[in-house]
């Protein structure tokens, strides 16, 4: 009689890669002109196309879309943005449903886009797939040309 071998080879899992959320709907603007979550959710940046925060509390805001698989920590916002004129910052609210998880304001150049990342603290999001970005100006012209969130293993 053979013996019987009681160990079992499993499958080894595969390697956790980094997610990468990007926006899939325009949930809600205020003074926007010229542009949507379309303009701004392509895999590598494209300047020639943009959304536009226009004037005082100027907002949008965008879902973004669902993480494939759980997540990680050590979430990356990337953006790409330019302004017209003034000094404004570029504000961002990194929310889950109603409730700011994040936020931050970013001086942004005259002329052309220049690329920016943040790295917010998302430890309290605990549905990913509820995940909200807003951007917004505080007073002058503001274009955003692209914008990502990838999250690491």
């Amino acid at each position: 009689m053979k013996p019987f071998n009681i160990l079992r080879m499993r499958k080894a899992a595969p390697p956790a890669v980094a997610q990468t959320l990007r926006p899939n709907s325009t949930i809600s603007t205020s003074g926007l002109t010229n542009g949507g979550y379309a303009d701004i959710n392509e895999a590598t940046a494209n300047d020639s196309n943009e959304v536009s925060l226009f004037g005082s509390g100027a907002t949008m805001l965008l879902g973004m879309t669902d993480p494939s698989e759980a997540v990680g920590s050590n979430p990356t916002l990337r953006y790409r943005a330019r302004r017209q004129s003034g000094s404004p910052p570029l504000t961002i609210r990194i929310l889950e449903g109603a409730t700011e998880r994040a936020s931050t304001s970013q001086a942004i150049s005259n002329g052309s886009h220049s690329g920016f990342s943040w790295v917010p603290d998302l430890s309290a999001v605990t549905n990913y797939n509820d995940l909200r970005v807003e951007l917004g100006s505080p007073s002058a012209a503001i274009y955003v040309s692209w914008l990502e969130l990838e999250i690491l293993p």
